[in-house]
């Protein structure tokens, strides 16, 4: 795969290990290359294992509606999926995979209107949209 996104000529061997060395010092300083994978892997199984506790029955962290905190957990479960190792996490666990689809599924669908939201009218003070 490195090849792929690097390249094989000498500009893209020097670019991989730039990154290489940035990535691994990332790692040291946020200690999750200082624990054996092991590890890294029962911590990341704790975690979710809380975070499916605190989802509620009626839909989200707090109760039937969204709120920001459920929103800060989407952006990092999102970028959890992305992983490999993570995505087959994130598969088997239904009921953070369904926290995820609704969370997806907040905004123009969950409200009737198919618009994009920057072409929606915002509500005023008094509740009435502002017209353009």
């Amino acid at each position: 795969m490195v090849p792929q996104v690097f390249g094989t000529g000498l500009y893209g061997r020097l670019a991989y290990r730039y990154y290489l060395r940035r990535v691994l010092g990332q790692l040291r300083g946020q200690g999750t290359s200082r624990k054996p994978a092991g590890h890294v892997r029962a911590d990341l199984d704790r975690h979710l294992d809380r975070l499916e506790a605190l989802i509620r029955p009626d839909g989200y962290l707090l109760g039937p509606d969204p709120f920001l905190c459920d929103f800060a957990v989407l952006g990092q479960l999102a970028y959890l999926r992305r992983t490999p190792h993570g995505a087959r996490v994130m598969a088997a666990r239904t009921v953070l995979s369904g926290y995820l689809d609704r969370l997806k599924g907040v905004g123009s669908a969950r409200h009737g209107d198919s618009r994009e939201p920057a072409q929606r009218s915002a509500p005023t003070a008094t509740g009435e949209p502002l017209r353009a």
